[in-house]
């Protein structure tokens, strides 16, 4: 997770780095890709990976949610990234 302290050190927002995506899975249709940092969902501010599954539980299978990530661009400077909303449908697993 980039905390406070880190996402300050390299220029990114706070939040949860995703570090693998489940081919098919919710967040690989959503178009989330690995590098990529989960800042909200459903507006709801993700500092950590807890705050993530608090809120993912509110919600059942097939129910659609919107999630913002940072991406951080291939080459360079990381705070040189952009803000994505993406919308997805979550699975049985709830992501």
């Amino acid at each position: 997770r980039f905390n406070a302290e880190i996402a300050k050190n390299n220029g990114v927002p706070e939040g949860i780095l995703v570090d693998e995506v489940i081919p098919l899975g919710a967040a690989y249709k959503a178009g989330i890709k690995k590098g990529d940092i989960i800042t909200k969902f459903n507006d709801v501010e993700i500092k950590s990976f807890a705050e993530l599954e608090t809120e993912k539980n509110k919600y059942k299978a097939e129910e659609k949610v919107e999630v913002t990530i940072y991406r951080m661009p291939q080459q360079g400077d990381a705070s040189q990234g952009e803000y994505l909303t993406l919308e997805i449908v979550l699975g049985e697993d709830k992501g």
